[in-house]
């Protein structure tokens, strides 16, 4: 095995421009070297290209073309990697620290081979920088309540090996929002995850792009997969997230963008914090 593993980040991008270059920033930061940086563009035009051609010599792969989404987008990616642990990384998203990867590598050199994810601790912060929540705890699968443990796992922060994308087939691009989540249960419903205790990602929380129809349709999303899965459910979950989902889209229906999304946003810190 190893002793430092190649890790491929993978990184979706449109119109990011700003994000875009605090992300490469975090990566060129990196103390660690062991790493392949790898970028689909879905055809941007707010200059997100002009930064990913000033970076390419630093990027293993990358293109820009217009495609499906985000899922689509990291389909693509996976066909290109040379890493043996996958990380997705946002555009929007910046690693921890210039030590990050030095710190998570020697942890995936250590994994038995049929430990197949790792994930660590990621820090969530608003547009000020502010930190909303801290995500990511050690804690054993439980199938039989496999929805609350697994839900709330931070996939910006998790790794995993480049044969499961190949086993299992990369993300069913049937689902626009949480093809993630159902990649997790694909995966974790029959193999552990590793928890490492150290911070990973710090993910930009913006509350106006969590729009009322998008969590509606994340809510439809969640549920189909749940189903598809022959998961138990806990009743609380199916209150919470009936109830959240029409009050968001309820009050996008009667209210203007300008008083639902920052409230929204209010109520989505407010969430976070009490984590």
């Amino acid at each position: 095995m190893p002793e430092h593993p190649l890790i491929s980040i993978i990184t979706a991008t449109y119109n990011c421009r700003e994000d875009l270059e605090k992300c490469l920033q975090s990566l060129a930061a990196q103390s660690y070297r062991g790493f392949e940086h790898i970028i689909v563009d879905g055809g941007s035009t707010d200059g997100t290209l002009e930064v990913i051609e000033k970076n390419q010599t630093s990027l293993g792969w990358w293109i820009s073309e217009p495609d499906r989404g985000i899922y689509n987008a990291w389909n693509k990616a996976l066909a290109h990697i040379k890493g043996e642990w996958v990380l997705f990384l946002g555009a929007d998203d910046t690693l921890y620290s210039p030590d990050t990867l030095s710190e998570i590598a020697p942890i995936l050199a250590q994994q038995p081979k049929d430990l197949r994810t790792v994930y660590g601790k990621l820090e969530s912060v608003d547009e000020e920088g502010n930190v909303i929540a801290i995500a990511g705890r050690g804690r054993d699968i439980d199938h039989a309540d496999f929805i609350n443990f697994a839900k709330p796992l931070p996939h910006p922060s998790m790794l995993q090996r480049r044969e499961v994308f190949k086993e299992l087939g990369g993300f069913d691009e049937g689902y626009r929002i949480s093809a993630d989540f159902d990649f997790m249960c694909r995966e974790l419903l029959e193999h552990q995850a590793e928890f490492a205790d150290i911070f990973i990602t710090v993910h930009l929380l913006r509350g106006v792009s969590v729009h009322p129809k998008t969590a509606l349709k994340s809510w439809q999303e969640t549920l189909k997969i749940i189903r598809a899965h022959k998961l138990p459910v806990p009743l609380r979950f199916k209150f919470l997230r009936i109830t959240k989902a029409a009050a968001f889209y309820l009050g996008w229906l009667i209210l203007p963008d300008k008083i639902i999304l920052p409230l929204i946003d209010r109520l989505r810190k407010s969430y976070w914090k009490n984590r």
